[in-house]
């Protein structure tokens, strides 16, 4: 796993990671 974050919406708080 590369271990990348990418984030949206950055006013609710709501991210995922990236393999």
């Amino acid at each position: 796993m590369d271990g990348k974050v990418k984030w949206f919406n950055a006013e609710k708080g709501f991210g995922f990671i990236e393999r």
